[in-house]
């Protein structure tokens, strides 16, 4: 008998199984979806009192209802009039009223009702949030489509949807005065197949529900019996194909299907887009339902088993099905809702193999072959003899593929007058708040497609359009490029750079899966950069740079761009100059990449880099390259002296070859007088001297050096000091400030964002500059102390130090420390600073609070359970304590900053987004992962005072965290004990 039965089971699946002839509900990894198509009989819903007023209405709209018809008649009388005479159109061409949009009274009618619908989700036995709402609808002949944020693959077999419909016309102080029916929808049938096609519901009164309520907990049966009601718990489907196909008289078949209607009361009566699936001849294995009415009998033959055709009488039944059934479900008693499922090219069972939960669903599966002989199998879904044996269905799903294609594929006329009904709309806004470069899933994809110009129309979601198009396919291609891309004139920041990104990369190095038109949306982003002032651009000059490694080698209007626009200006020239020099820099390359093929050499990005370089050079203008000549004169300089400095042994030799070099006794370096030469971190500062009393050499592992450089008269208008004499910088050799550079640059440009609509956080934006993978500048910042070095001096106190510095204004000391507090808070907290303690914490002359040595970012933190921000109980001491009015201040000023930054969350993530293969270790590893985490600390799906609220929960978290507190003082003493 077991052998019997397992090669029944074999002989299945070598049959139907191999050939994919269905899917499993676990492999669709799609939304549901689903529209509602019709309501019939109306009035049944309705009460004897809502009927009076109904019919009131109707009858005060009757005399305006027949002039506004006798209005359209004449209107379409005098086209018919003019067609004919002019003779351009035969009548028979005029315009459906429908489509005569200019001519608002041709288009319009009396609402029938006004009611809408309201949807949800139950699996498992819980109810899925949110419930879907619809647009509200005036007439039986509707098309709601519902997408619900659920997948197939996770239903259960008992999920059901329950749709409720509400009324606007029909509402008094009972909150559920509005409510006109229920009704339900399985989704798995009694032989656990997904239902799909066309189907008719009865609508239940909420009078009816009370009923099935109590016939519930009376225990009745929960099958259908003739004259009773029907349990919506079980939502049984009476299949048509209990009617007898070989009857010969047409009208005993309709009599079969009244039959049903009225006597059955069925909850779901029919399937009508397989209205000859009760004919039993076309293939019912899986409970196949078929998505079209057979138009013709001789295909008709060829779809089923000729042994099998049906009598003429039966055939010309089944073509008529769909209107003699809407004529019979117009003469019944109840109402009823036409609701169209999702179809699929197979059928879909439910299968579920990991959750043991679930198989208390699964007790016996019917199954028939194509000839209907039904097996009934037990456990098959879950049967150990076919897991061991045979691949029950292949892991390929082309179903899935299938349907994202043709899901996308909407004519543009269509398309056009697409409009997102309430659930589209969320969905598209809360998408809109997510990272660009995040992958859509496939109902995303879908639901930016559709709606594609309508986002145009709205100038909105660009990028995630750019996600929706199907590259490698011609026709998405062509018809993004000419009718989205080309007439979107709202062009942003953040949307050139992720147009820029390596999303549509051109280069083989980095990517292998390139389309050629992805190159017009990298044109199109240059097109509009042309636009921006040169400070716009040189804010982004370090992303556009390494946006250089996705170009296209051979063709790039991105090169050509900067190349000719950084020529000509001294600053861009500039940092062009030493952003290229970086990317060129081979240095930390080992030997043996070097021996690559010359296809390898062509992507290679050091390769273009140094090609791109010596172009430049190549493009500068005379008077710009001999500034870019003394630049490079002075870093020798520095770095001969720092290759000299490392021969001695100890800070105090180190300190004391530097004074022999300055003072001249080392004539060879020049360093105490020399020609006038430019500066890299400053362009337009000339220097032509070193000032050797005020320059040091710092406690660090690599020994940094500070200068203090004599400026040039005419360079001193660039110096914003007091002694505008002096410049002092700190030049780094042995280290990568790339990291540094990069926050800073980021940090300035939120300064400026915050400026742009008036905020100002008293920032100190010093400037830092890699000119290669190991050496570079930093700006230095005089006249400022450590907050350690502060509360050293002051017995743990700010306020002394406050009081200190300000001469005549405290108040404006003050304020300069809460703002600087409040502004460096917010940043460093969005930024994830790490590593913060009181010594890289710094106050300057005018109580200005910055942060310097940026070594750990993105969240990574040598210290355990670092708290949000560094904010520590001295510095609230400092504004005044935390009842004070300073602190106040300081919150709210936090707040600003933070609702000021999150309006601007995509440009500053895509910021650091085209930095991902720039070689900064901290952002290259699990770059999308940390950016995520970048983006999620702006709170994007939050309301303004919810964002508002997290931030000071975080602040107050971070000032009574006691854990940094302590590890604060084990800083302080390992650092006395050195």
């Amino acid at each position: 008998m077991e052998n019997s039965r397992f090669r029944l089971i074999e002989e299945f699946c070598n049959k139907h199984l191999n050939d994919k002839r269905y899917l499993k509900h676990s492999d669709i990894d799609l939304f549901i979806n689903m529209r509602l198509t019709g309501l019939y009989n109306f009035l049944n819903l309705l009460t004897e009192e809502n009927k009076q007023t109904f019919f009131e209405n109707q009858s005060k709209n009757n005399k305006y209802n027949t002039e506004i018809e006798s209005e359209k008649n004449t209107i379409l009388e005098e086209r018919r009039k003019m067609i004919e005479e002019n003779s351009q159109k035969k009548i028979s061409n005029l315009k459906n009223i429908s489509e005569i949009k200019e001519d608002s009274i041709l288009n319009f009618n009396f609402p029938e009702f006004e009611i809408y619908f309201s949807l949800k989700l139950i699996v498992n036995g819980y109810p899925i949030e949110p419930e879907c709402l619809t647009d509200l609808v005036l007439n039986k002949n509707f098309n709601e489509q519902i997408i619900i944020r659920y997948k197939y693959k996770d239903l259960t077999p008992d999920s059901y949807l329950s749709i409720t419909i509400h009324s606007m016309q029909f509402q008094n102080e009972d909150s559920n005065s509005n409510i006109l029916g229920y009704t339900r929808i399985n989704l798995f049938d009694e032989n656990y197949n997904l239902n799909q096609g066309k189907h008719a519901y009865k609508i239940y009164s909420k009078f009816d529900k009370e009923k099935i309520q109590i016939a519930n907990n009376q225990g009745h049966n929960t099958h259908l019996r003739k004259n009773s009601i029907v349990n919506s718990a079980q939502n049984a489907a009476v299949p048509l194909n209990s009617c007898n196909s070989n009857k010969n008289n047409v009208d005993e078949n309709l009599k079969e299907i009244d039959y049903l209607v009225n006597s059955f009361e069925s909850t779901n009566i029919l399937n009508a887009h397989s209205s000859i699936n009760f004919l039993n001849n076309i293939n019912p294995a899986f409970g196949i339902m078929q998505s079209e009415i057979v138009k013709n009998y001789d295909n008709y033959l060829l779809l089923t088993n000729p042994m099998q055709a049906l009598s003429k009488e039966a055939y010309d039944f089944a073509i008529n099905f769909s209107e003699k059934l809407q004529l019979l479900l117009g003469k019944s008693e109840s109402s009823y809702l036409e609701v169209s499922l999702q179809k699929f090219n197979l059928p879909v069972i439910y299968e579920e193999e990991k959750n043991p939960v679930y198989k208390q669903f699964i007790k016996t599966l019917q199954i028939k072959d194509a000839n209907g002989t039904a097996f009934k199998i037990d456990n098959i879904i879950r049967d150990p003899e076919i897991r061991k044996g045979k691949n029950f269905v292949s892991k390929d799903n082309p179903i899935t593929e299938k349907f994202s294609i043709l899901s996308r594929i909407t004519d543009d006329s269509v398309a056009k007058d697409l409009r997102p009904g309430p659930a589209d709309t969320q969905r598209i806004n809360e998408l809109l708040n997510t990272p660009d470069f995040i992958k859509l899933e496939d109902s995303d994809i879908i639901l930016f497609w559709r709606y594609r110009y309508h986002l145009l129309e709205k100038q909105i979601g660009i990028t995630k359009i750019l996600n929706a198009v199907k590259w490698g396919d011609n026709k998405s291609e062509n018809e993004f490029i000419q009718n989205i891309l080309n007439k979107w004139t709202n062009i942003e920041m953040c949307d050139i750079l992720y147009m820029l990104s390596y999303r549509f990369c051109m280069n083989p190095y980095y990517s292998k899966t390139m389309h050629p038109k992805m190159m017009e949306v990298r044109n199109f982003a240059v097109k509009h950069l042309e636009k921006f002032d040169s400070n716009q651009l040189n804010f982004i000059l370090l992303q556009l740079v390494q946006a250089l490694r996705y170009e296209d080698q051979n063709e790039s209007q991105l090169k050509e761009f900067l190349l000719i626009r950084c020529s000509k200006e001294i600053e861009l020239a500039t940092s062009l100059y030493w952003f290229l020099s970086v990317e060129a820099d081979d240095s930390d390359v080992k030997s043996s990449n070097k021996t690559s093929s010359s296809k390898d050499l062509i992507s290679n990005p050091i390769s273009s880099y140094k090609t791109i370089f010596m172009q430049f050079e190549q493009s500068l203008t005379e008077e710009i390259a001999d500034k870019i000549v003394s630049q490079k004169k002075i870093l020798e300089k520095l770095i001969k002296i720092s290759n000299e400095l490392s021969k001695a042994r100890n800070e105090e030799g180190k300190r004391a070859k530097l004074m022999n070099i300055i003072k001249n006794e080392q004539a060879k370096y020049e360093m105490s007088k020399f020609e006038p030469l430019s500066l890299p971190i400053n362009p337009n500062i000339k220097i032509n001297g070193t000032i050797a009393d005020t320059c040091r050499i710092f406690k660090s592992a690599k020994y940094p050096v500070k200068y203090s450089f004599l400026v040039t008269n005419e360079s001193q208008a660039f110096i914003n000091s007091e002694d505008p004499s002096v410049f002092e910088i700190m030049f780094k050799y042995g280290d990568d400030l790339r990291q540094d550079q990069l926050i800073l640059q980021i940090i300035s440009f939120m300064d400026r964002l915050m400026k742009s609509v008036h905020l100002d956080f008293n920032f100190t934006t010093y400037k830092v500059l890699a000119t290669s993978k190991s050496d570079g500048f930093v700006e230095f910042v005089s006249n400022c102390r450590t907050v350690q070095d502060i509360l050293q001096r002051n017995d743990d106190q700010i306020t002394p130090f406050l009081r200190e510095i300000s001469t005549n204004d405290y108040d404006k000391t003050l304020d300069n420390f809460i703002s600087s507090c409040a502004g460096y808070c917010v940043v460093t907290y969005i930024l994830g600073i790490g590593d913060r303690h009181l010594e890289n914490l710094l106050i300057d002359k005018n109580g200005k609070l910055f942060h310097i040595d940026f070594g750990f970012i993105l969240g990574k933190d040598p210290k355990p359970f670092p708290p949000p921000m560094k904010l520590c109980k001295q510095m609230v001491e400092g504004m005044g304590g935390k009842n004070s009015k300073g602190y106040e201040e300081f919150k709210k000023k936090c707040v600003d900053a933070y609702l000021c930054l999150r309006t601007n969350a995509r440009i500053i993530v895509n910021m650091f987004y085209l930095m991902i293969h720039s070689g900064i270790n901290q952002l290259s590893e699990n770059s999308e992962i940390a950016l995520n985490k970048l983006h999620e600390k702006f709170v994007p799906n939050f309301n303004p005072q919810e964002a508002s609220n997290s931030l000071l929960n975080k602040l107050e978290e971070s000032v009574n965290a006691f854990y940094p507190y302590l590890m604060e003082k084990f800083h302080v003493w390992a650092n006395y004990f050195k």
